[in-house]
């Protein structure tokens, strides 16, 4: 089951990169936190659960337009960040930011969750994008990007680790 999750994952992720425009930048992140998968997935995986565990989100507003699922997220300063979702399964959601005050453009990112294969009890959260920077160099963007996602990452262990 394990396998064929990650296989999931593996291969909406590659068709979202084998679809889209070429994109010059990548961005991976994870976490390991004590929890199940499902406990895990339970907290951080709703779509507009993001607000609760990133410290840079203040608001997520859910809507459809038709059949797509977008939401908006108002960071602390009053930026807006426009996404929609573009794919999902049982502990991992896919999705693009179509508008936002950040310096990059196609973005297409993934949050998923899968245990840990070293230890069962433990789960591991990843965070992975690939993007084009947008008015800065790639190294800068890059390392904007990582920095957001250490944010909620090591915010959801915290979280979770009170627990």
């Amino acid at each position: 089951m394990k396998f064929i999750k990650r296989f999931a994952v593996a291969f909406t992720f590659a068709s979202l990169i084998a679809t889209g425009p070429a994109m010059a930048v990548e961005v991976t992140k994870s976490a390991t936190v004590g929890m199940s998968v499902e406990d895990v997935w339970e907290k951080v995986g709703g779509w507009c659960a993001i607000s609760t565990w990133h410290p840079a989100i203040e608001t997520c507003a859910e809507s459809r337009d038709g059949e797509t699922l977008k939401r908006l997220l108002t960071l602390g300063d009053g930026g807006q960040i426009h996404e929609r979702l573009i794919g999902e399964n049982e502990t991992s959601y896919s999705y693009a930011i179509e508008k936002s005050p950040l310096p990059f453009k196609n973005y297409e990112a993934t949050i998923s969750v899968e245990a840990d294969e070293k230890d069962a009890d433990k789960t591991v959260v990843t965070w992975t994008s690939n993007f084009d920077a947008d008015g800065k160099p790639d190294k800068e963007v890059q390392e904007l990007v990582a920095g957001i996602y250490e944010g909620g990452l090591n915010n959801i262990v915290k979280m979770l680790s009170s627990k």
